[in-house]
């Protein structure tokens, strides 16, 4: 028996007015079932889940209880499938991608019409299923192919008119209900973006000064919170370290800005390799950057900002081949603002920039020594700004 399509007209004597009437009913009722999900909270997966629950309900479809919506990729042109029922995994493999224009499935998108597909022969997509019939639907919204619904039925099943008007009846609803997700998720995804421009550095793609003032408050709740409670979140101390690197400022005048943007980037990337997953990296602007050491002791602190600068130093720059980067830091004290520390362990920085570069130097181990003055920088005179 070779394949055939039948076209609405072709009336099946199975069919009666009452199945007619019934199926006519079901499809309001599953009409307005597929509205409701409109209005609720759900993922997109979720909301294709509960499509097709809706569906197989439908008693002329539970029966065979075996379907699967795709959803369409404009970009590449083709089919994913979205969700299934019944499937054996064996197929989804084979139809996770389809072609537009392949397979019944596929062609959709040319015929722009429901499908009742009667076979004997399996397609290029369907050779783990045994022989059965189907009906493909497309979904559309404002002449956009969103998905494709197709339902498995046993094979011998005839084309019924009334089967197909209630499929085409459930096509807009459901293609309604892809659109409004689709929307959801773009405009998730544009907010996502927007967020992260604000919350990162758009060259070197580091959290920025923005994301610093919100993320030292939360280092502060848990260090009050271990000195309060002797709570055991945080064994140990954290740490402040501002890092710049040396001579910046000729890397582009001699090589130029976008050679100096390159060093920039390549930095960000060492500092995101080297440093803890638990740690922040900052970069504030120009060559200048931050990093948040948390949950570990002073000499581990040390260890990990010097073995950042030994692989900066180690580490061929693009063009102009060697960097070095002096680094100024302090622990982090929840007595003291934000901007208190910045100013000490900048302070730091200023030492170690100004005693041969290439080093790492810590605040307080400078003023024990004697080689900087305790520094007071919370008088009335000194308006802590973070």
């Amino acid at each position: 028996m070779d394949t055939q399509v039948t076209h609405p007209g072709h009336q099946s004597d199975d069919s009666s007015m009452e199945e007619c009437y019934q199926r006519a009913l079901t499809a309001k009722i599953v009409r307005n079932a597929l509205l409701e999900t409109i209005v609720e909270s759900l993922s997109m997966t979720r909301q294709i889940d509960v499509m097709l629950e809706i569906l197989f309900a439908v008693p002329w479809l539970s029966r065979h209880n075996k379907g699967i919506l795709f959803l369409v990729d404009e970009t590449a042109k083709q089919l994913i499938l979205a969700g299934h029922r019944n499937i054996p995994e064996a197929q989804l493999n084979q139809c996770a991608h389809v072609a537009l224009g392949e397979c019944y499935c596929g062609s959709v998108l040319q015929t722009q019409e429901t499908q009742f597909i009667s076979s004997t022969q399996k397609e290029a997509h369907c050779t783990i299923l045994s022989t059965h019939n189907s009906y493909r639907t497309p979904l559309f919204f404002h002449n956009r192919l969103l998905g494709v619904l197709t339902v498995h039925l046993r094979e011998g099943h005839p084309y019924l008119p009334d089967e197909e008007a209630f499929l085409i009846a459930i096509a807009t609803p459901m293609a309604m209900a892809l659109h409004h997700r689709l929307r959801e998720e773009q405009l998730r995804k544009a907010e996502a973006k927007i967020r992260h421009l604000a919350y990162h550095d758009v060259l070197t793609g580091l959290r920025n000064r923005q994301s610093f003032d919100d993320i030292i408050d939360s280092v502060y709740q848990k260090l009050q919170k271990h000195t309060r409670r002797g709570n055991d979140v945080w064994q140990n101390q954290a740490f402040l370290a501002i890092l710049d690197i040396d001579h910046f400022k000729k890397v582009n005048d001699t090589y130029g800005h976008l050679i100096g943007d390159e060093v920039l980037v390549t930095f960000a990337h060492l500092m995101e390799q080297t440093f803890r997953g638990e740690d922040f990296v900052f970069r504030f602007g120009g060559e200048e950057f931050v990093v948040l050491l948390v949950n570990l002791t002073e000499e581990q602190a040390f260890a990990a900002l010097d073995r950042f600068r030994q692989t900066v130093d180690n580490h061929a720059f693009p063009q102009v081949n060697h960097v070095t980067v002096s680094q100024g830091a302090i622990e982090i004290i929840s007595s003291e603002m934000p901007g208190t520390l910045m100013e000490k362990a900048d302070k730091a920085l200023y030492f170690a920039k100004q005693n041969g570069r290439n080093q790492v130097r810590f605040y307080q181990t400078l003023v024990n020594e004697g080689a900087i003055v305790e520094a007071n920088f919370g008088s009335e005179d000194n308006v802590d700004l973070w």
